[in-house]
């Protein structure tokens, strides 16, 4: 797989399934280890769960790698849960990677498409919150 061949393209909501797996695969990959188990169990039930509202803006984005969904992510004017702050700052969401694909620039290439977009809509920075 190679991110110059990548196809990105906004989330729909028939893609939840298949990217709640995919995020599932991801963070069961990256978390043992930076966590505690216990802490694990507790958190990942809402961790691996879309936000409605972001899946559906436009803004939760899909990379393809031919017919395979190598990962996803996206941005919003707002953090989880808040209202759009005055300051032009957004913030990176929910970000995933199958786990064959990781280190190969999914990431990277979803990261590129979010802060074209945000710079676009009048965002001047993006940040990530990261448990």
């Amino acid at each position: 797989m190679d991110a110059a061949t990548l196809t990105i393209r906004p989330a729909l909501e028939s893609d939840r399934a298949v990217l709640e797996d995919l995020i599932a695969d991801c963070y069961a990959t990256v978390y043992p280890g930076w966590y505690e188990e216990e802490t694990l169990q507790d958190a990942l039930p809402a961790m691996l769960r879309i936000d409605p509202a972001l899946l559906n803006s436009g803004r939760y984005l899909v990379a393809r790698a031919g017919n395979v969904i190598a990962g996803c992510g996206g941005w919003s004017a707002n953090a989880p849960g808040k209202t759009p702050s005055e300051d032009a700052i957004g913030h990176i969401r929910h970000f995933a990677t199958r786990p064959d694909a990781m280190g190969k620039g999914v990431g990277g290439k979803i990261l590129e498409h979010c802060i074209s977009e945000a710079t676009s809509s009048g965002l001047s920075a993006l940040k990530c919150f990261s448990s």
